[in-house]
């Protein structure tokens, strides 16, 4: 056999291998392609023949005690200028138009919902608002869409499972240039939950107005439940401005991201919810507590008295009194009228600070109260041994006495100061805040003598009447308080037991003074009061307060009202009035607020 037959051998035999390789190679790679991955091309071909449009669900209502909506959805349509095309170009079309477009054009509308709130930032800490979901949501939770609206702050976010409901999917053949062909299935959403809370909006935006130009929060209570009818925090934002995007043109766009811009930087933190996460000192309201930490454990009594000099010498130091001057001899319950510093520094002394910071505990200082918010801080409740573990100095006399008072390292949310006047209200029975309807009361025993309540509202009585320091409600007081009664008798009566506190923070000025906080607590009974009714005035002599309050007392005919209430108002220091005071800047909107509710 010759080379070159050698050769053409070789050639055929690597031809052929080859060839059976190759085909080895496209046998095995159709194999894979239609066997073992045809499941998988399959989905792949349907998913390019197949589009799902979403379908928005239809959010849960927000209501308030008397079951009006206060963040409920409204209907949006937008008209789809080419409705083969998936990516059509949309334009927002007012109701009346989209009625008509409906009638001879169903598939030409879209349509979404829009998020609306009562007009009102007096709820808009507490109800929150709905916007884009963010990077962090959609990575959290895998049924959530690229531009589906969510709860952000307040009920909106906590409950934000419960009022989102199930969104839903309209599915169409397409073709290779993206238009649709048919109609194939559809899947219809589900609407979201309700909730009911227990807000009156009517009292929260009187409160609101009430508060005037000043920073703060107002809180008012049902004091046998718990149940917050108003939780009040100022300044805050019009949550419609966020929520509403999808119902406003291009030019409505632009104005509200400048507005919301302005709000995110303002110096006034209008997103701050200051009753549940601002903490501040309580100044002369916890004298309250330095009380019952005496009474309870031995070292005062309704004998005890101290001489106010003006003035408490302890080696090198001076501890003076708010009023600047002396006032003689004190007892608790004067002690307690008039804020008395000296016979609270001397107090604070007998009782120890260790049993005053467990009196603070037993009212839920120092700890969450579980209101279903998020972002509710602890506060401080000090101690001799916070101080040294914590900053590494021992404890002095100096700051007993501060303690004593409701300073130094003392700090509290409005939210907890509510609850001690709750409990003291609700016969030293304390029980959890809370603002959803279907929420169980859960009161607990704080273990007060009745004999040591006793004291403590008679002083608080004495506060609100001629010689202590709430001036302005001297008049309500000295016409209700009766002879020979008890405290609880007397607040059966109409009359208001309160206390007033001016607590100051930070460093001294130049004239040796610090920025003040202003506070005013209170509690009234309801029972001896009719709701007062504008209803004999002619319309032409109705105010606007007047119709408020005529709807008002309607919807508390239908659905009753709390019999005993509790009113906390913390007016916080600004760069317009630095030194706030109880008596003035918080009782003041405690007074409106009464005189609103009683009609006087």
């Amino acid at each position: 056999m010759s080379a070159k037959s050698i050769i053409f051998g070789w050639k055929i035999i690597f031809f052929l291998g080859f060839s059976i390789v190759l085909f080895a190679i496209l046998c095995f790679r159709l194999f894979d392609l239609q066997i073992l991955k045809g499941d998988f091309f399959l989905n792949k071909a349907e998913d390019n023949r197949l589009f799902s449009f979403r379908i928005a669900a239809n959010r849960g209502v927000i209501f308030d005690r008397y079951f009006q909506p206060l963040s409920w959805n409204e209907r949006v349509y937008y008209y789809r200028e080419n409705i083969e095309s998936l990516y059509s170009d949309e334009k927002l079309l007012f109701q009346d138009e989209a009625m008509v477009v409906l009638a001879t054009d169903e598939a030409r509308v879209n349509l979404d919902f829009a998020r609306y709130y009562l007009p009102s930032e007096s709820l808009s800490h507490t109800l929150g608002y709905v916007a884009e979901a963010d990077k962090e949501s959609l990575a959290n939770d895998s049924s959530l869409a690229l531009g589906q609206l969510i709860g952000h702050l307040g009920l909106e976010k906590i409950f934000e499972k419960t009022l989102r409901g199930v969104e839903g999917s309209q599915t169409v053949e397409i073709n290779a240039l993206a238009q649709q062909r048919r109609n194939l299935w559809l899947k219809k959403p589900q609407s979201g939950n309700n909730i009911e809370t227990t807000l009156d909006p009517i009292l929260s935006q009187f409160a609101w107005d009430a508060l005037g130009d000043q920073k703060g929060v107002i809180i008012i209570n049902d004091a046998k439940t718990g149940e917050l009818l108003a939780l009040v925090s100022k300044p805050g934002f019009d949550p419609n401005f966020i929520s509403q995007s999808k119902s406003l043109d291009e030019a409505a766009q632009q104005e509200r991201q400048e507005k919301i811009t302005n709000w995110l930087n303002d110096s006034k933190q209008r997103f701050f919810h200051r009753a549940i996460a601002g903490v501040y000192p309580p100044g002369s309201i916890f004298k309250l507590v330095t009380s019952l930490a005496g009474l309870e454990n031995g070292a005062l009594n309704a004998g005890t008295t101290v001489v106010d000099e003006g003035v408490l010498k302890v080696g090198d130091y001076e501890y003076r009194s708010w009023l600047g001057r002396a006032e003689g001899e004190m007892d608790l319950v004067k002690a307690i009228a008039r804020s008395n510093d000296i016979f609270f520094y001397k107090a604070a002394e007998w009782i120890g600070p260790d049993n005053i910071a467990v009196m603070a505990k037993r009212f839920g200082f120092g700890s969450k109260s579980g209101i279903e918010l998020l972002g509710e801080q602890k506060g401080l409740v000090p101690s001799p041994a916070w101080k040294e573990n914590t900053i590494g100095e021992r404890w002095f006399l100096g700051n007993t006495y501060h303690f004593g008072i409701g300073q130094g390292d003392l700090l509290v949310t409005p939210l907890q100061i509510s609850q001690l006047v709750q409990a003291l209200a609700n016969n030293a029975s304390i029980c959890s805040p809370h603002l959803i309807k279907s929420t169980e009361s859960f009161c607990h025993e704080v273990g007060i003598k009745e004999e040591n309540l006793e004291l403590v509202l008679r002083g608080m009585l004495a506060a609100c009447s001629s010689g202590g320091t709430a001036s302005i409600f001297f008049p309500h007081n000295d016409t209700r308080l009766q002879e020979g009664v008890n405290a609880f008798s007397q607040i059966n009566n109409g009359a208001i037991a309160c206390k007033t506190g001016t607590a100051e923070f930070g460093g001294q000025d130049e004239q040796g003074k610090r920025n003040t906080h202003a506070w005013w607590v209170g509690i009234i009974d309801l029972k001896k009061f009719k709701i007062y009714k504008s209803e004999n005035l002619e319309n032409s002599e109705k105010t606007i307060s007047d119709v408020q309050r005529e709807r008002w007392s309607k919807l508390i005919e239908k659905h009753g009202f709390p019999e005993r209430i509790t009113i906390t108002v913390m007016a916080e220091s600004d760069e317009e009035n630095p030194f706030k005071e109880g008596s003035i800047d918080a009782a003041k909107p405690a007074k409106e607020i009464i005189d609103w509710i009683l009609g006087e």
